[in-house]
C-alpha cells in the first residue's frame, strides 16, 4: 500500500478544503496515458482509503493502489511553495 505521511495527508486536506471539495469527494490518482495525475473526485466502491481529520482524503483505485505499492507520498516544497512529492520508498518492509 502506498504510505502516506501525516505531511502529506496535512496537505491533501488543505487541498479539498481548498477547493470546495464535497465531503464525498477525495483526491484520487488517475493514470493519464503513461503520466499519473492528481485530481479530485467521488469516492468509488472497492477504493483503498487513507483517512484524516475525520475525513477520507485520498482514495486510490485498485489498479492505482498496487501500481503504488512501496511507494511514498510526502510534502515537498516547489518553487511555487508546497506541493506533493511521490517516491519509491528504499526499503518496503520497514514502515
Amino acid at each position: 500500500m502506498l504510505m502516506v505521511t501525516e505531511a502529506a495527508r496535512d496537505e491533501l486536506l488543505e487541498l479539498l478544503e481548498q477547493s470546495e471539495a464535497p465531503d464525498d469527494a477525495a483526491a484520487r490518482f488517475v493514470i493519464d496515458g503513461k503520466e499519473l495525475r492528481l485530481t479530485i473526485g467521488p469516492q468509488e466502491f472497492g477504493d483503498a482509503k487513507v483517512d484524516h481529520a475525520g475525513r477520507t482524503v485520498l482514495a486510490l483505485a485498485p489498479r492505482v493502489a498496487k501500481l503504488l505499492d512501496n511507494h511514498q507520498l510526502d510534502r515537498a516544497e516547489t518553487d511555487e511553495g508546497f506541493g506533493l512529492s511521490l517516491t519509491p520508498r528504499k526499503d518496503p518492509d520497514v514502515f
